[in-house]
């Protein structure tokens, strides 16, 4: 079968001519300016060479990897059943046959896994290596690729720049067995005419006094630190961090006597050569950041000699008073040139911490950006496959991440047992990540939803990861005209909306309006709880010793029969089913084992049944969970205070049909009061709790403990010990300022099982209710009124001092669909007011129209272009007959509020948090539910074209230089910027990386015309024949003889030029 490239691709030139090239020549290196073509190459040479045999096509990532089978699916008539997309994702057994495939698609490190297990053949046609210049050491490439060879398979490499340096270049030829080099740049006349015009700006800016000041008092402390390794006789090259690391590895070489101090003294030196790395060319962020971590961990003799020098007080000292760094108000210069002409720009920077400073500086002067980060934020490849989209189709125009204060509150679904609860979002992520993490981390998790704005309701959507950051910027407190109010960072996102009436993400500002949700989703399940597991899961382990589980009816009497049915039974279990054999092996008398017979056989446990003149017995499917109750019974009781009991860590392993035989309670050590072990919860005790969390107190001294609920009104109290009675069954005391449940386990159920809260700052809404029927939760809402209520003409007011409490409440009423709330906070007083300005179930107000309430208006920008070009997305009070906010009742589960006032926060945390959402980065927090917005990116996906690529620094490789320099000018004209601090490490980097680019064309193109002209390449790359290499190799030998016959100080001087020479 002929394959071939579908009509409308047509093939250039020089595309073709390096095909033919890679057919006729072998093994082949093309090495191509980023964006021109290489992959059209790859594609003309597999449509020859797949007729022959099996194609490997292989790239580094799993992204890339996709993004290449479907470019080959879209370019060339090729039947899709005879490809294979292959990754470790796939199993084992079918992997093996995807690899029989005409042309396989794969990571190296998949094919190499293969390869070595045997579910793999190396023998191929053609092996095509994109990025080649990874084939180095150790890397996956150079495995697969020798294997490949040896079967006598083809090699095409593909790379924008193989490398600066003449030994990594030869050792990438060695590894692919390379027999071709096709080179073209920029400049050749067979590329130039495809190739659009690249401006490049070099942007020279000065450091400034500041910094200046900064950089000289760590210089200085580099200097003395460097000058006391240097005592040791070895020469250090502060310029080179290369020359650093080999310098670790000769002090290794040293007598252990001195080389702890030496390592010592090197750890000084090498942080202090990053950090004057960092406030030369990034800035205070990323400075800080790393000041931070330092603090963090002063684990070290290294960093507590940094952190004890008076002149690194000083450096901090300063860096208060600084303002950032000077390359970042010049970059908002840059982009503020380019703004309004519908441009995408690309910002590269080296650190993390920068980016997000970046980004922040962006957005408070008005670009819409977003941050782009790698896979240690832990993120899928379909978030960022959305990431790249979106960029792509022009929501944002420069490549943020969001946080939440760690006492905020989200919503949690638990899916494996669907139990629903409020979590601060700092405790919830923290019980993922080790509690010993004191930098950035990410992890993936499963197993918990959280309430979450999809696109089209408010529901549970599954989290995928939790994340947690050092704070870089302040929290602040945003309060609605409604009175909600939610504490983030203050380049959080909060979702507004467009002029397209479509969500987006937005900065905090007065006057915006920010989406709430005005319904939650409403789950009605009737469960029982199980006051063991809770006790076992949420008690500490002096109250879990201290409670039992007894079993009703128990006495010495009924413990022997328990005995004789479990020896009868495990008789009959091995098969010794003769009851006249049973009595004589079991050691049961003859009419003990016929009275067993007769008790189990009428409770239908065993049966009989007669073979000649035996009786022969059988178990039941009903006896046979009859014995496993015994086993465990007599495996966990103890006799304890003249009662059989069984502690709750054997509790916990009951048979879950325990009940069948025998009722099972929960009980106190030296209390009398006992409660089932299993509640199913109904009105009465939703009241109750109701009750409690408004009027009720609850306390555990050595002499006594008791739930206590507080009234005075002989009907209020008539209403507690009914409820009480039907929802616990306890007994109650009634005096004259109300009544009290004297019995140690109810405080444990208030506390352990339902968690009502201790105290008036820790009530709560119990968990169990949000899951529970409308009933209930009605009933818990009454019982909350009549303690802690008020009725007005117009209004419910619910009071509370417990935020916890006041969240809960707010998600109650939004199940139930009450809308009409709004939150009031006394400016002096700790007590929050929750307005209810209609009717509940159980108690009738005036209505009131709302005129001026958020959930009877939307703004008027959200569905008109005239009001949006007036008012934008914000409320704003302008003269003329067209007002902000329309008076119309949302129709939808959610609404618009405007923020009212931004507040810092008095007490700033360390640490901020975020969650990931599959499908979405919404989720709901928050006194009144706002959308919170959080958004994380991966580096290393195919970055569509851009119109100007900004260096934040150059980079001393120039792999990565050529390869961010090819986004831009791919479909047009495009721009290249590069930010350099005068006089500092920038300018060593840049230069460097010019000098290895050179370089790389240099030798690449003398490789080239060694292997035109038929030399034996490969032989000759180690004896140094080619590039030069025989030439450099005798200067190198001649300077060694000369260091010989040098002083000792002579030479080391030479060693350290050498080293420090960029």
């Amino acid at each position: 079968m002929a394959y071939r490239l579908r009509e409308h691709i047509l093939p250039r030139a020089y595309q073709l001519a390096i095909a033919a090239s890679a057919l006729h020549k072998g093994n082949t290196l093309v090495v191509l300016p980023t964006g021109i073509g290489k992959t059209l190459i790859a594609f003309l040479v597999i449509a020859e060479q797949a007729e022959k045999g099996r194609v490997f096509f292989l790239a580094p990532t799993k992204p890339l990897v996709q993004q290449h089978h479907r470019t080959f699916l879209q370019s060339m008539e090729f039947p899709e059943s005879d490809t294979a997309l292959i990754s470790g994702e796939v199993q084992p057994k079918k992997r093996k046959e995807l690899w029989e495939k005409r042309v396989c698609f794969s990571t190296p490190q998949s094919l190499q896994n293969d390869l070595k297990a045997g579910r793999a053949a190396a023998d191929c046609s053609l092996c095509v290596i994109d990025e080649a210049h990874r084939s180095v050491g150790n890397y996956a490439y150079t495995f697969v690729a020798g294997q490949c060879v040896k079967a006598g398979g083809k090699i095409l490499g593909l790379t924008a720049s193989p490398g600066g340096s003449r030994k990594r270049i030869e050792e990438i030829v060695a590894a692919l067995g390379i027999e071709n080099i096709e080179i073209r740049t920029a400049e050749d006349e067979d590329v130039k005419r495809y190739v659009q015009p690249l401006e490049i700006e070099y942007v020279r800016v000065a450091l400034g006094k500041e910094f200046s000041d900064v950089r000289k008092l760590l210089q200085s402390m580099l200097d003395d630190y460097s000058k006391r390794l240097e005592n040791y006789n070895v020469s250090v090259p502060l310029r080179s961090k290369k020359g650093l690391v080999e310098l670790r590895m000769r002090i290794m070489r040293f007598s252990e006597r001195i080389r702890y101090p030496m390592l010592s003294l090197y750890a000084t030196v090498f942080n202090l050569v990053h950090m004057l790395e960092l406030i030369e060319t990034q800035g205070l962020a990323t400075f800080l950041a790393y000041v931070e971590k330092m603090k963090a961990r002063p684990d070290t003799k290294a960093r507590q000699r940094i952190m004890r020098d008076r002149r690194f007080e000083e450096v901090l000292k300063l860096c208060e008073k600084a303002s950032e760094h000077p390359k970042l108000a010049e970059l908002v210069r840059i982009l503020k040139e380019r703004k309004g002409k519908g441009e995408k720009v690309l910002v590269f920077a080296q650190y993390r911490d920068q980016v997000k400073a970046m980004v922040n500086a962006l957005r408070n002067e008005g670009f819409s950006a977003e941050r782009f980060v790698g896979k240690k934020e832990g993120v899928t490849s379909d978030e960022q496959k959305k990431t790249i989209a979106s960029f792509a189709a022009g929501e944002f125009d420069v490549m943020c991440a969001t946080s939440v204060h760690p006492d905020e509150f989200i919503l949690i679904r638990n899916d494996i047992n669907d139990t629903i609860k409020i979590e601060k979002i700092g405790n919830f992520v923290n019980s993922f990540i080790k509690s010993n993490s004191k930098m950035t981390a990410s992890k993936k998790i499963g197993g918990y939803s959280v309430l979450s704005y999809g696109g089209e309701k408010v529901d549970f959507c599954r989290i995928t990861h939790v994340h947690k950051h050092r704070r870089r910027s302040k929290v602040v407190e945003i309060k609605t005209a409604s009175g909600f109010r939610t504490k983030v960072t203050e380049d959080h996102s909060l979702f507004s909306f467009s002029d397209k009436s479509d969500l987006i993400p937005a900065k905090p500002e007065n006057g915006l309006f920010v989406k709430l949700a005005i319904s939650a989703p409403n789950i009605e399940l009737e469960r029982e709880i199980d006051i063991v597991n809770e006790l076992v899961i949420n008690a500490p382990k002096n109250v879990i010793n201290s409670i039992y589980v007894s079993l009703e009816g128990i006495t010495q009497a009924k413990i022997r029969i328990y005995s004789t049915d479990m020896k009868f039974l495990f008789a009959i279990r091995e098969k010794d089913k003769h009851m006249e054999r049973m009595a004589l092996n079991a050691g049961i008398g003859r009419s003990t084992v016929a009275d067993a017979a007769k008790r189990l056989e009428s409770r239908k446990l065993i049966k009989t049944a007669t073979m000649g003149r035996y009786k022969i017995l059988s178990i039941t499917e009903s006896g046979k969970r009859y014995l496993a109750f015994l086993e465990w019974l007599f495996d966990s009781y103890c006799y304890r205070k003249m009662k059989y009991r069984i502690p709750l860590k054997k509790a916990i392993k009951a048979p879950p049909f325990v009940n069948e035989f025998c009722k099972q309670f929960v009980e106190v050590s030296y209390g009398k009061a006992k409660i089932p072990r299993y509640i199913k919860p109904n009105e009465a005790l939703a009241e109750f709790l109701g009750l409690y969390v408004s009027e009720g107190s609850t306390r555990k001294t050595k002499s006594t403990s008791d739930v206590f609920l507080a009234a005075r009104g002989k009907q209020m109290q008539k209403k507690m010990r009914k409820s009480v009675a039907n929802g616990l069954g306890l007994k109650t005391r009634t005096c004259w300022h109300g009544v009290a449940i004297e019995a140690q386990i109810a405080h444990y159920l208030i506390k352990y099982v339902f968690r009502g809260g201790v105290g008036a700052y820790n009530k709560e809404v119990p968990d169990y209710l949000f899951s529970a029927p409308s009933g209930q939760k009605w009933k818990f809402l009454e019982g909350y009124c009549a303690g802690d209520g008020c009725v007005c003409d117009k209004r419910i007011i619910f009071t509370s001092v417990s935020e916890k409490l006041m969240f809960g409440l707010i998600v109650l009423l939004r199940q139930l669909n009450i809308r009409k709330i709004s939150l009031v906070k006394a400016k002096k007083k700790s007590a929050y007011d929750l307005y209810i300005s209609e009717s509940l179930k159980f108690q009738r107000v005036a209505e009131t129209d709302g005129k001026q309430a958020y959930y009877n208006l939307i703004p008027s920008a959200f569905s008109s272009i005239k009001a949006f070009e007036k008012f934008g997305n914000r409320y704003v009070r302008l003269p003329g007959r067209l007002k902000p906010r329309i008076k119309t009742v949302p129709c939808e589960s959610n609404c618009f509020d405007f923020i009212k006032s931004i507040k810092a926060i008095n007490r700033q945390p360390g640490f901020v948090y975020d969650i990931s959402v599959k499908n979405t980065e919404r989720f709901l927090g928050g006194l009144g539910l706002f959308c919170l917005h959080n958004s994380i990116g991966e580096e290393g996906l195919d970055i569509p074209s851009v119109d100007t690529v900004v260096f934040f620094e150059p980079i001393p490789s120039e792999i990565r230089s050529i390869q961010r320099r090819g986004r831009a000018g791919r479909l047009k004209a495009g721009r290249v910027v590069v930010l350099i601090t005068t006089a500092t490490r920038d300018e060593a980097y840049f230069y460097s990386s010019r000098k290895k680019e050179e370089n790389m064309k240099r030798i690449v193109g003398r490789m080239q015309k060694a292997f035109s002209s038929g030399q034996k390449i490969r032989k000759e790359i180690g004896e140094g024949k080619i590039t030069g290499a025989g030439e450099e190799k005798e200067r190198e030998e001649a300077h060694k003889q000369q260091l010989k016959r040098a002083s000792p100080k002579r030479r080391r001087k030479s060693e350290q030029k050498k080293i420090t020479d960029f």
